[in-house]
């Protein structure tokens, strides 16, 4: 009798995570460029046909290991009270996120990031699958309709900010990323504030 389903899909993820966690180490410490398939592949403990089973390039291999960063950080702040406000609960999930294991994975991307100008487009596409995974979320949280314009507009500045919080922290450590996040959503005002009258931005030039 064959593996359960279930089990052979957590068993692909697990090893697509440690490959992705392989890769990243790799690339940060050796450069994208000099890194090859074979390596990376050889210190995962995989041949390299299975490697291409998973990934059809090497610069695919950095999005398990950063995805599963940005879904933490969206089931964090889904799981949040709605008691607290919406900044709160969003910065709060962030640092969480980042003073774990998911956020030595980011901060061993960034190293390689500026060296490595090919991984741009794929540090941006993380980006954008977490703005579509936090759109519901935000969205339910402040009463808006969740594939409206609105909803999208306001979870694309969520995450530009947690952007720009992190590449600015990889510069200047100094830079403490939940301060700057926490100041860029501030500048946001009402656009975080639940509003049961509010309607998209499609809606409001509707006659």
């Amino acid at each position: 009798m064959g593996a359960p389903s279930g089990w052979r899909e957590r068993r692909q993820q697990s090893a697509m995570l440690d490959i992705s966690d392989t890769a990243l180490d790799m690339f940060a410490e050796h450069g994208f460029i000099e890194t090859t398939i074979v390596d990376v592949a050889q210190a995962a403990g995989v041949s390299e046909r299975t490697f291409h089973r998973y990934f059809p390039t090497k610069g695919h291999a950095i999005a398990p290991a950063l995805d599963a960063g940005w879904q933490d950080y969206v089931d964090r702040f889904a799981s949040r009270p709605h008691s607290e406000s919406v900044v709160d609960g969003l910065v709060d999930s962030l640092e969480s996120v980042l003073d774990g294991p998911h956020g030595r994975r980011h901060a061993t991307f960034l190293k390689s990031l500026p060296n490595s100008p090919m991984l741009a487009p794929a540090w941006l596409s993380v980006h954008d699958r977490c703005r579509a995974a936090l759109q519901p979320v935000l969205a339910r949280r402040l009463q808006l309709d969740p594939n409206g314009d609105r909803a999208e507009f306001v979870a694309a500045c969520v995450i530009a900010a947690n952007r720009v919080a992190v590449e600015r922290w990889s510069r200047d450590p100094r830079q403490a990323i939940a301060a700057t996040v926490r100041t860029c959503l501030d500048t946001m005002g009402p656009l975080l504030t639940p509003d049961p009258g509010c309607r998209t931005l499609t809606e409001s030039r509707t006659p």
